[in-house]
């Protein structure tokens, strides 16, 4: 720091010598900068240690009871203080400065203890001029050359340093109020202060810096300094002022140069200046002129040329200011600098793609868009990359080649249709920016995937263009307007009986069952080229072949034929055969009824009686009247569709001399309670004898009937289902008339609805218990009082259902349900919980007629799983013998008296299985133990039925000295 002037404040304890003086404190200390470049040390001083750039701190004692002494050495200069043991400063502040004005200030603290203000100036050429102290109470210097403060307030020293118009001279104020006011000063070798005690071998540069008043006469003029500053207007360093002040000639910039897009307020350089006067101090400005293009794009700050804006190289790369020096006297010089920009390499921004959209369904591979990016360096080359981060979630589904995203994968819009990357553009200089893309696809026209029909059956017979069904098509689009068309390929054998209008399939001929039940066709969808608001494509289709079902429908009979092997003769005994009906019908497995009615053709209707296809004669038939009688019939299919026709009976010409007898009526309802009138005898072509007497003499069911005068009456009901008929023999006779032998006669029973069976439970009635719900407990069967019918009512093809009545059910009527005729479970039955059910039963034929009977249901015990084991022991002593039983295994079961086997088995619990063995129900010990602690088995017991339980058990074994005893 040679050529510069240097200002350090000390504070120094008056009152020295207790054991306390080692007692380290710490005090702010601030300097400021030199504008040279050398630094002077800055922050806090602190007792035991302080380090930064440009200073070091040492402990150092130098002998005396004064205290301990800081030295701090930085380049070319040093500072030692020492500080008082009883009431140090708490607060000393230090300022300097660099060849200009200034003042440094000192701020003393309180105490009941005097301290000495020493004041140094400091040319590391020409030596230290020293000032003596002050009294606190007066305003005048004292010959101990120390500037004293003895009073117990703060107090504020400043000490102003003028080297104005060259002048050197220091002013002192206390308090703000002035002590010294233009004391000249000067250079000189280095003195040192009485009293105050140096410390040699501090190194060149450590110096003792003090405050007198010096009894020399440094410039020789035959009075001494003390005495010159003492007299007003005494000039001691005439042989060292400097000439007359003149103008600065050039500024300088220690740097000229500044990156770009560095932050406002960077320092760009110090400003210096060229002058005669080589102390003289200056100061910087911005002026106006020639070159201050770009004034406002800086500042200056403590003579420190900074940037008052953000440059961009590719902007603009150079900057012209204009500065002002002006100097300690006033006098000034402008001079135009120049500051160029640094290119710096910058990030590149973006990147951003010139297409974000892709349609589904396009291979991988497909373009989506180039990549691009900015970049401030207008030369600089790109990369791309795809990189993990946020928004990075769809990277493995694209890839970057080149500078373009391709795609990795089909998409489909309807799955999803918005991806995102994140996309790193990197410059040559390996910077970077990352952007998230969002890759939008979008909807292409995706073909049908099915293709349905909403009927696929029509019924034969129906007229040509009957509808069928109607198309529907399932599309990933999810659009509507398909159009549907018949087309060659497999299962279009039979596309020509039906047509398509619109979506709906038609018939286009008519159908027979018979002759065949079912049609292939292949059907065609073809969308409408995609989504609706994307027409323009064009369409895709499916194709589906269709069975097309042809149902049975009962068709009416068309044809009715009778077979008459020969003419009947006339006056044939009632219910003498004809000849057999027989039907013609589509339907080829149908079954018909017969029946007489009204109509064309019926004028003999009632000479004749129909029993199934049988024509029977019903009244005795004469030729000479009728040589063909005329019927009319109907014939009804089992779906009551019929047909009527006339049908020609043949009636041939028999020996009329006989008498013939007759029934005026032949049927009798089943069931009618006995000695029901059947019909009355007649007598024809009598010869005109009277006949008045009529018995049975033979037939296979005489004894069914009995005659009481003319009338032939029933003996006992009758039942259709045991015969549709009843066979007797009659003979007639009257006095004198010739007798009438074995006449036959047949009576048709008539059928009637009848009440369906009782029923009973088949077999033992036994049900076992644990079945799962919905297991067979029992079968119903009938209990037949008369005929056999289909099992469970009297009337053959009689259709019966089976209801369980909960209400009338005792004992769980709710617990069984039907299913045909046998009785199910609706849960599982515990014989021990309940053994015996009463179900009330209702049989319902298909008219409405019912029976009711009561069964019960006997559950029958089976084996239960046994549900726990027990031991009765569990504990032993170390050491105990192979053979010791440790207790006794029972089981739990719900099955009293069952008996169990036990064994040992894997599983959990089973560690310690092998150290023991069972022998019948008890546990031993086959290894005997040798530690205490607890050992585990796991057990299984097996009932008589082979059903099991498992559980695991502990036992614990004792050592002898527990205190555990075996018993």
């Amino acid at each position: 720091m040679r050529n510069g002037l240097w200002v350090a404040i000390l504070a120094v304890a008056a009152s020295l010598g207790d054991a306390s003086a080692q007692t380290l404190y710490e005090t702010d200390f601030e300097q400021t900068g030199d504008p040279s470049g050398v630094s002077f040390p800055t922050g806090t001083l602190t007792a035991g240690g302080w380090t930064s750039e440009s200073a070091t701190v040492s402990n150092e004692t130098d002998g005396a009871a004064n205290g301990t002494q800081f030295v701090v050495q930085g380049a070319n200069s040093s500072i030692r203080r020492s500080l008082a043991p009883a009431t140090p400063p708490t607060e000393v502040l230090m300022r300097g400065w660099y060849k200009g004005l200034g003042d440094t200030e000192l701020v003393l603290p309180s105490g009941s203890t005097p301290y000495a203000a020493i004041l140094g100036f400091r040319n590391i050429d020409a030596g230290t001029l020293t000032v003596a102290g002050y009294n606190g109470t007066t305003s005048t210097w004292d010959e101990n050359n120390e500037f004293m403060m003895s009073t117990t307030e703060w107090h504020k020293i400043v000490i102003h340093l003028n080297y104005a118009a060259g002048a050197r001279t220091y002013s002192v104020a206390v308090d703000d109020q002035p002590v010294l006011a233009d004391i000249p000063f000067h250079t000189s070798s280095l003195a040192t202060l009485s009293g105050f005690e140096s410390t040699s071998g501090d190194g060149a540069n450590v110096d003792t810096i003090g405050f007198f008043i010096s009894d020399s006469d440094y410039d020789n003029d035959g009075v001494s300094d003390a005495e010159e500053v003492t007299t007003a207007g005494a000039d001691p360093f005439d042989p060292y002022k400097p000439n007359a002040n003149e103008a600065p000639t050039l500024v300088a910039l220690s740097n000229n140069s500044v990156d770009e897009n560095a932050a406002i307020g960077t320092a760009v350089g110090t400003l210096s200046s060229s002058d005669a006067n080589p102390s003289d101090t200056f100061s910087y400005a911005f002026t106006a002129g020639e070159g201050d293009d770009d004034n406002g794009s800086f500042q200056i700050v403590n003579g420190v040329l900074q940037t008052a804006a953000v440059f961009n190289f590719e902007a603009k790369s150079e900057y012209s200011i204009l500065i002002r020096t002006t100097d300690s006297g006033g006098l000034s010089f402008d001079q135009a600098l120049t500051v160029f920009v640094n290119d710096r390499n910058e990030a590149p921004a973006g990147p951003s793609i010139s297409n974000m959209v892709v349609p589904e369904n396009l291979a991988p591979g497909t373009l989506v868009g180039t990549l691009q990016s900015t970049d401030p360096d207008s030369l600089d080359t790109a990369s791309y990359s795809l990189v993990a981060g946020p928004g990075a979630d769809d990277n493995a589904l694209f890839q970057v080649t080149g500078g373009n995203l391709v795609t990795n994968a089909v998409f489909d819009f309807e799955s999803q249709n918005s991806y995102s990357v994140r996309v790193r553009v990197t410059d040559s200089g390996g910077l970077t920016s990352d952007a998230i893309l969002a890759i939008s696809i979008t909807n292409g026209n995706d073909a049908p995937t099915g293709l349905d029909i909403s009927n696929d059956t029509i019924a034969e017979d129906v007229a040509f263009g009957t509808l069928v069904g109607g198309f529907t098509t399932t599309d990933p689009d999810g659009e509507t307007g398909f159009t549907y068309e018949l087309v060659a390929g497999d299962g279009d054998d039979d596309n020509v009986s039906f047509s398509i209008v619109g979506n709906e399939l038609f018939t286009a001929q008519e159908f027979d069952f018979e002759a065949r039940d079912s049609y292939t066709i292949r059907v065609r969808t073809t969308d409408g080229g995609g989504p609706i608001f994307d027409k323009g494509l064009s369409g895709l289709s499916f194709e589906q072949r269709f069975d097309i079902f042809i149902s049975n429908v009962n068709e009416v009979p068309t044809a009715l034929a009778f077979a008459q092997p020969n003419p009947v003769p006339e006056n044939a005994a009632i219910g003498t055969v004809v000849g057999t009906l027989s039907s013609t019908d589509p339907d080829a497995s149908d079954a018909f009824t017969y029946s007489l009615v009204a109509g064309e053709g019926d004028d003999h209707n009632t000479s004749f009686t129909l029993n199934g296809a049988e024509v029977r004669v019903a009244l005795p038939l004469d030729f000479e009247s009728t040589q063909f009688a005329s019927i009319r019939v109907r014939t009804t299919d089992a779906g009551g569709l019929f047909f009527d026709d006339a049908v020609t009976i043949e009636i041939s010409d028999t020996n009329e001399t006989l008498p013939v007898l007759t029934l005026s009526g032949t049927s009798i309802a089943e069931n009618q309670e006995g000695d029901t009138v059947i019909g009355s005898f007649v007598v024809q072509d009598a010869g005109g004898f009277t006949y008045d007497t009529f018995e049975i003499v033979g037939g296979a069911d005489s004894a069914s009937f009995l005659i009481d005068g003319d009338t032939l009456r029933s003996v006992d009901a009758f039942d259709f289902e045991a015969g549709a008929t009843r066979d007797l023999v009659v003979q007639a006779s009257g006095e004198g008339a010739p007798t009438i032998t074995e006449t036959l006669f047949t009576i048709n029973i008539l059928d009637v609805n009848e009440t369906p069976f009782r029923v009973v439970l088949s077999g033992a009635v036994l049900a076992n218990e644990n079945q799962p719900a919905g297991s067979v407990m029992a079968s119903l069967v009938p209990v037949v009082t008369q005929g056999s019918g289909n099992g469970f009512d009297p009337d053959a093809g009689d259709m019966v259902t089976f209801a369980i009545d909960e209400s009338s059910s005792e004992n769980g009527g709710a617990d069984f349900s039907i299913s045909g005729s046998n009785i199910l479970s609706t849960r599982s039955f515990d014989f021990e919980d309940q053994s015996t059910f009463e179900l009330t039963i209702i049989v319902t034929d298909a008219e409405g007629l019912f029976s009711t009977s009561v069964v019960t249901v006997q559950i029958v015990d089976g084996p239960d799983a046994p549900t726990a084991i027990s031991l009765s022991g569990g504990s032993t002593l170390i050491g105990s013998a192979a053979g010791t039983v440790l207790g006794t295994f029972s089981t739990e079961d719900q099955d009293a008296g069952d008996a169990f086997v036990y064994t040992l088995v894997d599983g959990d619990g089973d560690d310690h299985n092998a150290a023991f063995e069972i022998v019948g129900g008890e546990l031993q010990i086959a290894t005997p133990p040798t530690a205490a602690g607890s050992l585990s088995i796991r057990v299984r017991s097996t009932d008589s039925a082979g059903l099991i339980v498992e559980d695991s058990f502990t036992i614990t074994v004792h050592s002898a000295a527990s205190g555990w005893a075996l018993r």
